[in-house]
């Protein structure tokens, strides 16, 4: 049985496709028991980085209703056959991030593509666009930078499937900058002042249900399971729930 945020060391992947760049190779995995698809990055030198902050903060988001992003999870004890790995890689920390279930192999593509974006991602959280103002000033936030700033984190584009009309970006999210970094915490507060809950009900409903959890025991059961502490994590998303 898998647990909720790793797989265990009998969890095996099948390669099925691939991309090298100057710093990394890109993989797209086969579960060899679910046969699910997940996206594998092997880095060896980019500053690109899943961490198990970032695997939590997937799961916490899709908890309370973010859409347009794949899950993260942790694989360091799995085994995953790939045609190579770097001289002198360590493969001790593993991740991976999982494809949407309706994914088709011969759909995906690697790399960031921003054109062409099709309806259906556009209705997504991160992908939708929404109107804000202040005064008599107005402007537009995508939800990606809105909620990636209130909530903390940050999306990142793994790839895109081929769609008849447009394309659908591939995207997994990390944990971004700490409230605790200068001006961080000002600029969430000035983000919130501008929200108008007849006009944003759909970020006040995701804000709802984030500031409703049980951060401290949902982090603890995360460390429990990976086996280290995330103190960073936690002082960080509790004081934005205190904020929010």
């Amino acid at each position: 049985m898998k647990k909720q945020f790793i797989f265990t060391k009998d969890t095996s992947f099948t390669h099925l496709k691939d991309e090298m760049y100057d710093s990394e190779t890109e993989h797209i995995i086969k579960d060899d028991q679910t046969e699910k698809l997940y996206h594998h990055i092997v880095e060896h030198g980019s500053g690109f980085e899943i961490s198990y902050e970032s695997v939590f903060m997937s799961h916490l988001l899709k908890e309370i209703g973010l859409t347009g992003f794949g899950k993260s999870y942790g694989a360091d004890a799995c085994k995953i056959d790939l045609p190579w790995y770097p001289k002198h890689y360590s493969t001790s920390r593993k991740f991976v991030v999982e494809l949407p279930e309706s994914a088709k192999l011969e759909d995906f593509e690697f790399g960031s593509k921003k054109d062409c974006l099709c309806e259906q991602f556009k209705q997504t959280s991160i992908g939708k666009t929404f109107d804000f103002k202040k005064g008599q000033e107005k402007f537009s936030f995508l939800g990606k930078d809105v909620l990636g700033k209130l909530l903390g984190f940050s999306p990142i584009q793994l790839g895109y499937f081929k769609r008849e009309k447009g394309i659908y970006p591939f995207f997994t999210v990390l944990k971004s900058q700490s409230l605790f970094e200068s001006g961080q915490g000002e600029s969430v507060c000035k983000m919130l002042d501008c929200l108008d809950p007849r006009e944003h009900e759909e970020i006040y409903s995701v804000l709802k249900k984030f500031a409703k959890l049980d951060l401290k025991k949902e982090i603890g059961v995360f460390e429990d399971e990976v086996g280290r502490s995330l103190k960073g994590l936690s002082g960080d998303l509790l004081l934005r729930q205190t904020l929010i």
